[in-house]
Parts: C-alpha cells; sequence; structure tokens
C-alpha cells in the first residue's frame, strides 16, 4: 500500500465535532519559547470566550488550530511549529516499558487517538517499521508540517541511543499544496 491511497485531513481545518482535550493543548499554553509564542494563543482564546485552558476539559479542535495558525503568523513561526513539536515530546512521560522508537512512535499514534474525539479516521498517524533502521510515519492529522516534524525529530532523538545518528526525510503527500493534505516521514537510524 503506498502513502498516497491513504486519505489525510487538510492542514488548519478540523470537523465542528472533534473536540481536543487542554492537555493536548498545553503544549502552546505552557510553552517555554515565551511571549511570541503564547500571546497569539491568548488572543484566539480570548476570541473563543476562554479564559484559560483546563488539562482535563475537552475544546474544539479548531480551537487549537486556530492557536497554531495565529503562532505561524509571525515573523518566525514555523520555527516556533518545529519548537512546540519537540516540546510535546521532551515534556511527555511515556510508560517505562517504552524502550524502542518503534514502541514510542505507536505510543505516539495511540495517544493521539486518545486525546482526540470524534475525529476524522483519517485524523491519525501509520505507523510501518520498514526495516531494522527506517521506521515511516504517515502523518494524516490537520496539524502544521512544522509541527509533526518537531514531533518525530524529538521523539527519535529521545528514543535512539545517544551514540546513534539520525536521518529524518519528508515528503509531502500533495507536493503542489503541502497543506492541503499529509506528509510521509521517513526516519533513518544510522
Amino acid at each position: 500500500m503506498s502513502a498516497n491511497n491513504i486519505k489525510t485531513s487538510k492542514k488548519f481545518v478540523s470537523r465542528p465535532e472533534t473536540l481536543i482535550s487542554g492537555a493536548g493543548i498545553g503544549a502552546i499554553t505552557k510553552n517555554p519559547l515565551g511571549d511570541e509564542v503564547v500571546k497569539p494563543a491568548e488572543r484566539v482564546l480570548a476570541q473563543y470566550g476562554i479564559s484559560r485552558i483546563v488539562d482535563n476539559l475537552w475544546y474544539p479542535d479548531q480551537l487549537y488550530l486556530d492557536m497554531l495558525k495565529a503562532i505561524g503568523e509571525q515573523p518566525r513561526g514555523m520555527s516556533y511549529f518545529v519548537a512546540i513539536g519537540m516540546n510535546v515530546i521532551e515534556t511527555a512521560v511515556f510508560p517505562p516499558n517504552i524502550n524502542s522508537l518503534l514502541a514510542a512512535f505507536e505510543s505516539f499514534a495511540v495517544i493521539h487517538d486518545l486525546n482526540k474525539r470524534n475525529r476524522a479516521p483519517e485524523d491519525t498517524y501509520t505507523i510501518r517499521s520498514i526495516s531494522q533502521t527506517r521506521i515511516q510515519v504517515i502523518d494524516g492529522t490537520p496539524y502544521p508540517h512544522e509541527v509533526i516534524y518537531g514531533f518525530i525529530h524529538a521523539m527519535t532523538r529521545r528514543f535512539i541511543s545517544p551514540q546513534q545518528m539520525f536521518r529524518l526525510e519528508r515528503t509531502y503527500l500533495n507536493p503542489n499544496n503541502p497543506n492541503d493534505g499529509g506528509a510521509l516521514y521517513n526516519v533513518f537510524i544510522e
């Protein structure tokens, strides 16, 4: 099955009924990058009539996407996206039985699905072990490509040994308009 046969979500667009946990939004509202990330997010929260995010409550996924879009409009928005993705993984608690990169990616896909309600079937990650040194991640989510790149980069760095190097390659599934689809990421462990 090729990656092109997998249906993916358009970036920055969610179904109205899709919800995300407050804990899932925390990567923005509790971000160490400071005001250039938090202030645009707070403006979007105000537009939705929300003063603060509570971890155990559920919010419209579109709220989160609108927060990300506002951050992306900042002068260094794409860099912030990568940093947000990395921050999610660097601060995440993983079960102690997660002891390999493949297991980490598989658990991340499950965690994503647990933090969403009423998501579109394509709003997920597909993980494939191609070989001992290559893992594919197919991103079908509506989140910006750079956030996903940050997730995958930080996940790989966290779960390979310090002596190992890696290479991360991304191929847009819709190269003429990347935000109209997901992406295929190949992680090569060297």
